[in-house]
């Protein structure tokens, strides 16, 4: 049975501290296998690197229609990530390949897992939405023949400064009424310090939902 809802839940750093990041699959992948290609001195383990899983069909053409949706929830409203995937397959199915389309906000990479050790697919800057999430699709890309797109691993990773920081408006290491009360006067004034969210001088309500979460977060 393919799975759907809950595919990580509270989702631990690389320190391995518990966070409040969830993924979830909203549109699920057709199967997994353990058919990557394991490098020992990658910085994976093996079972990252030897496990995926994929979606497609028997055909290029009908693979087309095939399509994984996964969300993550929990995130800071309006703040950056980084989000990078990672995919192996020994071999290369009879020369079709493995090339895999990843979309995130509407912008698109492709990845080629056949015998892949190391290459990445990076989104460098992406933002969480006013809940609090990101999402992806995986499928096969469209240039080529291939049957199958796979996922071994994604990592996400926080781009913009911890939430309790930017959100100390005044200084005095906590955030609280003071904070919120000057955030609203930079606001006004379209101050640099007020602009929180997507910092590129757009001063709207998404700020107001992360200094509301940052004061959530910290309280």
């Amino acid at each position: 049975e393919r799975t759907l809802g809950v595919a990580l839940a509270y989702a631990q750093t690389t320190a391995g501290k518990r966070t409040a990041v969830t993924m979830l699959i909203d549109d699920p992948f057709n199967r997994n296998d353990s058919k990557g290609v394991v490098d020992p001195a990658s910085a994976y383990t093996a079972k990252a690197q030897s496990d995926s899983a994929w979606v497609g069909a028997g055909r290029h053409s009908a693979a087309l229609a095939q399509r994984a949706e996964v969300r993550f929830t929990g995130l800071t409203p309006g703040a950056e990530y980084a989000i990078r995937f990672f995919a192996s397959v020994a071999g290369n199915d009879g020369g079709l390949s493995y090339v895999a389309r990843y979309t995130v906000g509407g912008v698109s990479q492709d990845l080629d897992a056949s015998d892949n050790l190391q290459t990445m697919a990076v989104f460098p800057s992406v933002f969480a939405d006013a809940n609090g999430e990101i999402r992806f699709t995986v499928g096969v890309s469209p240039n080529g023949t291939t049957r199958h797109a796979h996922l071994s691993v994604v990592e996400l990773e926080a781009v913009t400064l911890n939430s309790a920081v930017r959100a100390d408006i005044d200084g005095d290491g906590d955030v609280d009424a003071n904070d919120f009360n000057a955030f609203e006067v930079a606001h006004g004034l379209r101050l640099p310090q007020a602009d929180l969210a997507i910092p590129e001088g757009t001063f709207d309500f998404l700020d107001y939902v992360f200094m509301l979460d940052a004061m959530n977060r910290n309280q």
